[in-house]
């Protein structure tokens, strides 16, 4: 057990952060348990653009898998609201690739 707390705690920068989740339909997916969920907010190299990193996971489960991020300016979010976010996920080929893999790990349990 640690004696101490660690120096880095002093300088914690909280953000605040939006988040989208929806189940991914079993006529998809051949599973009614796969989870999508993403993180959002302004970019780190940008003022002007949200980014949103893209998990997966298992109904319940504590295992996440990291899926993307992708980026969408920032004026179309405010304008038109989360789907713009949700249509550049669907848009995404890296989101299919990796959740096709994600799939292949969870029909392995």
């Amino acid at each position: 057990m640690m004696d101490q707390y660690l120096a880095a705690f002093a300088e914690i920068d909280v953000q605040e952060i939006s988040y989208i989740r929806f189940m991914l339909p079993e006529l998809d997916t051949g599973r009614n348990d796969i989870e999508i969920t993403a993180d959002y907010g302004i970019s780190a190299s940008s003022a002007e653009t949200i980014t949103a990193n893209v998990w997966a996971r298992i109904g319940d489960s504590a295992i996440k898998g990291y899926l993307c991020s992708v980026d969408v300016p920032k004026i179309d979010v405010e304008k038109n609201g989360y789907g713009e976010i949700v249509m550049a996920i669907n848009k995404d080929k890296t989101f299919y690739e990796r959740l096709a893999g994600y799939l292949k790990f969870a029909n392995s349990f």
